[in-house]
């Protein structure tokens, strides 16, 4: 065979190869099609098609583990499933709840955590000294009566993200434990619960504690000061005290400022970028941004420099004779 011809035939072979492999793109697996990949050579196709749903029946009895996971993920034939040899498909069949009184008993820890987290025997394992168990049980919401006193940081953000009795919280030595105990009082609803936490935690170490107070409209007074940048964005964001926040050190702080179409003829001279962007967000003076020497504070100002030498352009003056001629009802909006 000659070069040209062994060319041919490889150009031939890639260019089918290809074809097949866009014909059998995996993002384009619906039910019309999924029995065309069931069989493929390669097993993440498969575990894809049970991902999505598909040839279930079939796939129950793929060879390769991950697969089969794929159809226990679907909640299907767990039956069988929680006879599998491998103990990853274990995992995920006992993740679904099945047999709880098999997989919470199980020698793996790994299965026994999966039927945790699913849900059994919560007073039980509400005991475990393993601690990843007990957060398991607090992420549930059971059991929140006990383990709001347990000594694992972990269990305790369970407890307060289920929002168990936040209040014993406020001054818990983990920091992360009152972000998470202030972010609850941040979400909720209730105007009561939101005064009882923040009046405790006002004053806590943590600038994200006390900004979230402040992003939330409380003390914003008694934050204009705070020694915290971002205490003091968070009180600019709210809009108040900007006349003396205008003079804020911080670029951040006198970017919420700008944002507010507040101090812009002071604000346009500023040196941060960041301000100056600002800025011209706010339509102000954009034939001067559009040539500032940083691009992303032109970038900012050139389109709406644009629509309003647009605007100019195709402005209609109309005569007073043309306005005596309009009747109200073609003066729609």
């Amino acid at each position: 065979m000659s070069v040209s011809s062994t060319m041919a035939v490889l150009s031939t072979t890639v260019l089918s190869s290809n074809t097949d492999y866009k014909r059998l793109d995996i993002n384009d697996i619906n039910a019309e099609n999924y029995k065309d990949y069931i069989d493929s050579s390669d097993f993440e196709t498969r575990a894809k098609v049970a991902e999505l749903g598909y040839g279930l029946k079939e796939l129950v009895d793929d060879p390769n583990w991950y697969v089969r996971k794929q159809v226990a993920k679907q909640g299907y034939g767990l039956e069988q499933l929680s006879n599998d040899p491998d103990d990853r498909v274990l995992e995920e069949v006992a993740r679904q709840g099945y047999k709880p009184e098999v997989f919470a008993n199980h020698e793996d820890e790994r299965i026994r955590y999966a039927a945790c987290q699913a849900g059994a025997y919560p007073e039980r394992f509400a005991k475990d000294p393993n601690p990843k168990f007990r957060a398991a049980v607090a992420r549930n919401g059971d059991c929140l009566d006990i383990l709001q006193h347990d000594d694992s940081p972990k269990v305790i953000y369970g407890v307060i993200k289920n929002g168990y009795n936040l209040e014993q919280f406020v001054h818990h030595p983990d920091e992360l434990a009152r972000r998470l105990t202030v972010h609850q009082a941040y979400m909720s609803k209730d105007p009561e619960l939101k005064e009882s936490i923040y009046s405790q935690m006002r004053d806590d170490e943590s600038s994200i504690v006390r900004a979230t107070i402040a992003d939330d409209g409380y003390y914003l007074e008694h934050y204009v000061t705070d020694e915290s940048e971002s205490v003091r964005e968070a009180v600019a964001k709210q809009g108040y005290a900007l006349e003396r926040l205008v003079n804020d050190p911080s670029e951040w702080v006198q970017m919420r400022v700008a944002e507010h179409g507040y101090g812009l003829e002071q604000l346009k001279d500023s040196p941060s970028a960041l301000v100056r962007g600002m800025v011209a967000a706010q339509g102000y003076q954009p034939e001067v941004f559009a040539n500032d020497p940083e691009e992303e504070v032109a970038e900012v100002a050139r389109p709406i420099l644009a629509e309003l030498e647009w605007e100019r352009e195709h402005e209609v003056t109309l005569s007073t004779e043309d306005l005596a001629g309009l009747s109200e009802t073609s003066l729609t909006l």
